[in-house]
């Protein structure tokens, strides 16, 4: 993936994305489901409970690779992979 609009179009209920890291570190290595998805950002299943990931302006998104992407807000980030 090369830019948001990708990664909103890659992005699919059902697939599983894991979280290498964020700024409160919280669920650190954890695999979540998406389980629903908008315009806007996407639904995780996180441990039992729906947790919202808003999609960030396209300049606050950074990819490391074809499957790792990050989303950078001031001094909020995460980072996350597309497990495949």
């Amino acid at each position: 993936m090369k830019n948001l609009a990708e990664l909103k179009r890659t992005l699919k209920i059902g697939d599983k994305i894991k979280t290498l890291g964020n700024s409160h570190g919280k669920w650190i290595g954890d695999i979540s489901v998406i389980t629903k998805i908008q315009s806007n950002g996407f639904y995780i299943d996180r441990e039992g409970e729906n947790s919202w990931l808003e999609y960030p302006k396209a300049s606050q998104v950074y990819f490391e690779s074809a499957n790792v992407f990050l989303f950078e807000l001031g001094y909020f980030f995460a980072k996350y992979e597309i497990v495949l």
